[in-house]
């Protein structure tokens, strides 16, 4: 026993003295970034705290211009923010964190993330998407005490506190759910789908779906209201003040003649409109029904009359009180409508091809004349009072898709609105169409429109041009304007109207000029609620709408120049935040000022000072403590000089000098350029036309030029030399014999020392100064820079992130070495040997480098298909799996079936030799260019029940039923046994008997 303790003893002893396992460093990690995407901010007393990235920013609102002080505390980005009279609340995706309430000390740090944090009373609500809701309570001294989790259906986005006590939940795909606060559920509403916002007044509750905010009901769990602005234009009827829209996704929206939504319908798409003596017909998925003009703005059903087929066109003939249908593959419906309260569905007649549009002659109540999708114009000769008795008078074939007509009475002229096949103008002689002229399409999806503004004038949509045409004789194009693709246009008393998703507008076309009288952009999709004073403030990507409690009815709409994707309100001040451009105050519905994030999107400069340049839309400059200042100076590209001042380049490619304290010393106006060059004192701009500029340093001014005639995209200058890249892939030296074509547009040249570095849209080049190529790599490059001892080179790899690349034996090849992806990566440069700065997401970061860190580990292998341990429904033939999203490592899969490697793939998929037909077990290991690997977990895949595995027994034919020699014949024994049994109870049954 004793020599047993003596060994414990020498093995503890000898563990103890080991050194401790550590894990290893990478060999690229992010050590911290200079701003990031603004997320949140609150008010506290006179300043804003502002989330930029991972720090608090304290900002003066009197001077919103420059920070206060930025505060890091290391629990990584910050998602949100939320603050009572005595603390800060801060959520990142792993803690949530109780600070003091300006900010600066962290005086709790409760474990576990979510996506969005708010205060109901005294209790702090957090949305932790899969893990549900946290509940805590907050303590009179601000900090937290967890109180209960509780689950929900799918993922919770947001929650708010009712006057009952319970909670109400954006669930997302779940809508909107009940829960007590012990966790019992008490109710749900799956209607309100996918549900992301939600916010609260008295008993009612507002639930952002989409770009739908939806008035529930907290004691009945009903929706007593709809706010769903227009979806999909697809017709429209205006009359005085009130304006119908037909709306393909939603249903009817009722606008006012300001353009303001008062009411809307969810239930059935709606596809055309049509006004007569005070009713509204309305096409809803595949009925007709019938409304109250007088009643707007609320819509009740007066009645429907079922059809047949989805409508496509509706047209009234007043006279004979009838409405034409077009069904597009279903033919033409006339309805009598004589009874607006009682409509008739008079007749169906059937056509060999769908029709697109139907239009009576009102000059001639007996003429039709109809749009078939297969290619022809039909005129009917139409009997209203028996309309079965209708008969075709011209059937003429067309080019093209006819899809609108229009009539210009003046004239009786037809037009036929054709695609791609243009627009077919008819004289009607007769009542027959003759063929005029066509025009032709400049568009690749054609006329999708056409309408008479009488006397001969035309409109037409082409593709995104909305013509203006003249037709006297021949076709003259008076005025054209460019819309956005995709529109429709309707014909209306004193104009038209033009309109695509969640867009209207109002032109005119009286004169030889088109004119836009307004333009309206419905609400998309909401990224925020909040509700004051009696008022629900909805923000998203198009301002922020503003609402009635009751209703909702909208009361005002804010434009503004960005989507809004957070709010926060006190008394008469709004602080709006949009995630790039950073926080906008607002006072009384009025912007006033805004504080802008430090985000760019390409270059770094070294200032003399020690401080670093941001180059890309606007300028800034920060240091390595963290110290950030932004401008409201454009700035595109630029270049340091040594007195400490820059030469940038404004949104208008103008070049300006700017002094270290800020002031703009000269601008030269007369001039634009895409890049710019500094060689010693000499100044260079080349156009984009290659146009190539030398500058006086001190004014700006042009000493010389040169064209080049090349679609220049980049410049770089030294010894005398310069080198333009352009964007077809030409790499040239300016007045010398070299040039190099090259694969993909040249982003970036960089000089450093006796070579070049040239990054292209798909290489990096490393090449002398006589664009001789002494070692290439093949990976996307928008910048590339050398580390001081020359043996790295550090790759901005876009969506890659940050690539090292090892150049110590470079006539061998660069060699792959490190990867960090930390974001879209626009620019790079080494402080020293260890330390680089990158461009990454418009964000300046500080990456640490150590080659003898360990390599980049492959993601693991995951989502097996067939999935696993389910028995396969349809024949497999192959084996799937979620590999690398984006493939920045390069990964290779090695693929095991029952323990056996059976290849590798760099797709991920591996098909089966025969179609999966028994039980495996299979595996997939993913192997990096660093040659690291990672092993997914081994899964199984369940054969087809109706195949081997349910019928066994067709397996027993092949068994041998005949012994072989050197078996012993077993079956002598068991025939023994059944005699012996059988005698047994032969015996047994006779002593019975005797007995």
């Amino acid at each position: 026993m004793s020599m047993f303790r003596l060994l414990l003893t020498i093995i503890f002893l000898t563990t103890g003295l080991l050194p401790a396992q550590e894990t290893p460093e990478p060999r690229l990690s992010l050590v911290r970034s200079f701003g990031g995407p603004t997320t949140a901010s609150v008010m506290s007393g006179d300043e804003m705290i502002i989330v930029e990235g991972t720090a608090l920013v304290r900002v003066a609102l009197a001077d919103m211009s420059q920070p206060l002080a930025r505060i890091e505390h290391g629990y990584g980005r910050i998602l949100d923010l939320a603050a009572t009279e005595s603390a800060l609340y801060a959520l990142t995706p792993s803690h949530v964190l109780v600070l003091t309430i300006d900010g600066t000390i962290v005086q709790q740090a409760l474990p576990g993330g979510g996506s969005s944090l708010s205060i109901q009373g005294n209790h702090l609500i957090v949305a932790a998407l899969q893990q549900g809701i946290r509940l805590m309570a907050i303590k009179p001294d601000g900090t937290l005490r967890p109180e209960n989790q509780l689950p929900t259906e799918r993922e919770s986005f947001d929650a708010v506190v009712l006057e009952n006590g319970e909670l109400a939940i954006a669930d997302g795909e779940g809508g909107v759910s009940f829960r007590r606060l012990d966790g019992e559920r008490s109710g749900q509403l799956r209607g309100i789908v996918p549900a992301t916002e939600i916010a609260a007044s008295g008993s009612t509750i507002f639930a952002a779906n989409r770009h739908y905010i939806q008035a529930i009901d907290a004691q009945t769990q009903r929706v007593t209201g709809v706010y769903a602005p227009l979806n999909r234009f697809r017709d429209v009827e205006w009359r005085g003040e009130m304006m119908v829209i037909a709306d393909g996704v939603d249903g009817l929206k009722v606008y006012s003649s300001d353009r303001r939504y008062l009411n809307g319908q969810r239930d059935k798409p709606a596809s055309n409109v049509t006004f007569h003596d005070g009713f509204l017909y309305a096409t809803t998925g595949d009925s007709m029904r019938v409304y109250d003009w007088r009643l707007l703005p609320d819509l009740p059903v007066i009645n429907e009359v079922a059809l047949w087929s989805p409508p496509t066109a509706t047209a009234v003939m007043p006279s004979k009180n009838l409405l034409l249908v077009a069904l597009g593959a279903g033919g033409l419906a006339v309805i009598d409508i004589a009874s607006p309260f009682n409509p008739i569905l008079k007749a169906a007649l059937p056509f060999s091809g769908p029709v697109e549009d139907v239009l009576p002659d009102a000059n001639n109540p007996a003429l039709v004349y109809l749009a078939l999708g297969d290619g022809r114009l039909v005129t009917l000769n139409f009997m209203a009072d028996n309309p079965d008795a209708s008969t075709v008078i011209s059937d003429i074939e067309l080019a093209g898709q006819p899809t609108r007509l229009a009539l210009d009475q003046s004239t009786q002229t037809l037009a036929v609105a054709s695609g791609r096949g243009g627009v077919h103008y008819f004289r009607l002689v007769g009542g027959r169409p003759a063929l005029i002229m066509t025009q032709p399409s400049q568009g690749g999806v054609g006329f999708s429109a056409v309408m008479s503004t009488a006397s001969g004038n035309w409109l037409a949509l082409d593709g995104d041009r909305l013509l203006h045409v003249r037709l006297a004789g021949e076709l003259t194009i008076l005025d054209e304007q460019i819309v956005e693709p995709g529109g429709i246009l309707v014909p209306l008393a004193g104009g038209v109207i033009w309109g695509r998703n969640q867009q209207f507008a109002l032109y005119t076309a009286f004169t030889n000029a088109i004119e836009r009288a307004f333009t309206y952009t419905a609400p998309t999709t909401y990224h925020d609620l909040a509700v004051l004073d009696g008022t629900v403030y909805a923000a998203g990507d198009n301002g922020i709408t503003l609402l009635s409690v009751t209703g909702p009815q909208e009361i005002l709409t804010i434009n503004t120049p960005q989507p809004v994707h957070d709010l926060y309100l006190t008394g008469e001040t709004m602080l709006t935040v949009n995630n790039t451009t950073g926080v906008t105050r607002y006072e009384n519905m009025t912007a006033q000022d805004r504080y802008r994030p430090l985000h760019s999107e390409r270059d770094l400069l070294m200032l003399p000072s020690g401080k670093w340049g941001t180059v890309g839309k606007y300028w800034g400059d920060f240091d390595l403590s963290g110290d950030i200042t932004t401008t409201e100076l454009m700035a595109l590209d630029g270049v340091a000089l040594p007195d400490g001042s820059v030469i940038l380049l404004d949104d208008e490619f103008h070049p300006y000098r700017l002094a270290p304290d800020g002031t703009v010393m000269n601008r030269n106006e007369a001039i634009t350029g895409a890049d710019l060059a500094l060689d010693g004192e000499t100044l260079w701009l080349v156009r984009h036309d290659g146009m190539l500029y030398r500058l006086n340093l001190q004014t700006l001014l042009v000493e010389s030029m040169q064209p080049l005639n090349i679609p220049a995209n980049s410049i770089a200058a030294a010894g005398g030399r310069v080198y333009i890249g352009t964007l077809d892939g030409t790499l040239l030296e300016v007045d010398g014999a070299s040039l190099y074509e090259l694969p993909g547009t040249v982003n970036d040249i960089r000089v450093s020392g006796e070579f070049l570095l040239v990054s292209t849209a798909e290489s990096l080049l490393w090449l002398d100064r006589d664009l001789n190529i002494l070692a290439s790599f093949a990976t996307p490059s928008n910048a590339a820079d050398l580390a001081p001892n020359r043996q790295w080179l550090a790759v901005a790899n876009g969506v890659c992130g940050v690539r090292i690349l090892d150049a110590r034996q470079r006539d061998l090849g660069l060699r792959d070495y490190a990867v960090l992806e930390v974001g879209h990566t626009t620019d790079v440069q080494w402080l020293d040997d260890r330390r680089l700065l990158a461009m990454t997401d418009g964000t300046p970061a500080l990456i640490r480098f150590n080659p003898d860190g360990h390599a980049p580990i492959p993601p693991i292998p995951s989502n097996p298909a067939p999935a696993t341990q389910h028995p396969i429904s349809g024949t497999v033939n192959t084996l799937r799996w979620s590999g690398s999203p984006d493939n920045c490592q390069g990964i290779t899969y090695e693929v095991s079936i029952d323990g056996q490697v059976v290849g590798s793939t760099q797709q991920p998929f591996w098909p089966l030799n025969r179609p999966l037909d028994r039980d495996i077990e299979w595996q997939v290991t993913a192997i990096n260019s660093y040659g690291e690997m990672t092993a997914g977990l081994v899964w199984a895949a369940y054969g087809r029940q109706e195949g081997w595995a349910s019928a066994p027994l067709a397996f027993s034919g092949r068994l041998q039923t005949t012994p072989s020699p050197e078996t012993f014949p077993w079956w002598i024994i068991g025939i023994f046994a059944a005699v012996m049994a059988g005698l047994g109870l032969i015996a047994l049954s006779r002593r019975l008997v005797s007995e």
